[in-house]
């Protein structure tokens, strides 16, 4: 894996609850650094809920608005990654592949984990990254 991606995924690890509602802005992060670098990175959302499944599933194709998923990771050649460690996707129920266009939108509509201090830790990751997460 690249050093500066190494890096920065274990900074994002640092950050209280990244992964407990903050999960989606690392994924989204780490996939606009590792686009950056020309690694072959993806976002992947994960569920047990099919109900959100199907929403998400809905909202790739525009007919409904997207919500927010389970834990959100990257995929770095065919393995997945949270902000902390390699993560099993075969043991969620559903899971599905989602563009960036997607992760945003549900970032700014879907009811995520309120213990991510989104306002005060997204401003620093953008610092970090050197772009805006949302946009």
């Amino acid at each position: 894996m690249n050093q500066e991606f190494w890096v920065f995924r274990q900074l994002l690890d640092s950050i209280p609850n990244i992964n407990r509602g903050g999960c989606a802005y690392a994924a989204l992060a780490m996939y606009k650094l590792g686009k950056r670098l020309g690694m072959n990175v993806h976002i992947m959302y994960l569920y047990y809920c099919k109900e959100d499944y199907h929403i998400n599933s809905l909202a790739l194709d525009r007919v409904d608005e997207p919500c927010e998923c389970l834990h959100a990771v990257v995929t770095v050649d065919n393995d997945a990654y949270d902000s902390h460690k390699w993560v099993p996707v075969s043991i969620y129920t559903y899971r599905h592949f989602v563009p960036e266009e997607l992760v945003i939108r549900s970032l700014r509509v879907g009811r995520w984990n309120d213990e991510f201090d989104k306002g005060r830790y997204v401003p620093e990751i953008e610092s970090v990254l050197g772009e805006q997460l949302l946009t």
